[in-house]
């Protein structure tokens, strides 16, 4: 196995990095969302698809005819480029990558988020990393999210037909590098909550918020605002408990991800 060696990075990384894999479910948007982008200095988040629906917060919706403007803002900006692939244009922005000769040069980092939840999906993964490895893209510049699927119950690990692959093709990798729990990111999102709102003190501000609610309930009928309210905020502390009990680790996995590698690791697999 081809590890990487842990080193502290700066709290705010200047970087550009591309979130790609053909494969659906693989968690691309909440690796981009949620890992990637709150640790990065100044992000400029584009996404690339069919549509704009799936567009979100200050995030940019780019065609892939538009790609070649998208690497006028990666070399241009003095700041951090997320550029996030949707599985539906993977193909077309392959190609397109392609015909734009020598514009992986353009990022730091391809990040590959897989997902263990069926053999189809590390397939997939796999598929797509080869395909990046033939466009030229050198092996320590890919690096691999390992989501585990929390519903899964199976005694086999899917993950070692990938890191075969990733051995065979000198791709360095840390299987500390994963997500086990991030279903609450999804519930911020729907809380209005960004990531800044995740402290103690915000924390304990929505627990003074729910205890004085409370507290008026016992005394007086509740208002439908007041109820609504009152629910709301219960959520708030639900989700804040979960998402501040995972921070640390997510910030860990950050770290893992995107930590620079010896020279000789790189030399060995360039």
């Amino acid at each position: 196995m081809t590890q990487a060696t842990h080193q502290t990075p700066n709290v705010k990384a200047q970087l550009n990095v591309c979130i790609i894999n053909s494969s659906g479910n693989s968690g691309k948007t909440i690796s981009g969302r949620w890992l990637v982008k709150p640790r990065l200095q100044d992000p400029i988040y584009f996404r690339i698809g069919y549509n704009n629906r799936n567009i979100s917060g200050d995030e940019i919706f780019a065609p892939v005819e538009k790609l070649s403007d998208v690497h006028v803002e990666l070399i241009m900006m003095d700041t951090s480029v997320i550029v996030e692939v949707e599985m539906s244009e993977f193909e077309r922005t392959i190609d397109r990558m392609i015909k734009m000769r020598g514009c992986h040069e353009d990022y730091d980092f391809f990040l590959v988020p897989v997902v263990d939840s069926s053999p189809k999906l590390i397939a997939d993964s796999i598929g797509t990393i080869k395909i990046l490895v033939n466009m030229g893209i050198p092996p320590h510049k890919i690096r691999i999210l390992f989501n585990r699927d929390p519903g899964r119950y199976s005694a086999y690990d899917y993950f070692e037909e990938l890191t075969d692959t990733l051995n065979e093709l000198k791709i360095p990798y840390d299987l500390n590098a994963q997500f086990q729990c991030y279903d609450f990111y999804e519930k911020l999102e729907a809380l209005n909550l960004s990531f800044e709102d995740l402290t103690e003190h915000n924390l304990i501000e929505a627990k003074a918020h729910l205890k004085k609610i409370s507290e008026k309930g016992r005394i007086h009928r509740l208002t439908d605002t007041e109820k609504a309210a009152k629910a709301f905020y219960v959520q708030v502390v639900l989700v804040q408990r979960a998402a501040l009990a995972y921070k640390s680790e997510h910030d860990e996995v950050f770290e893992i991800l995107f930590q620079n590698y010896p020279e000789s690791d790189m030399a060995e697999n360039c």
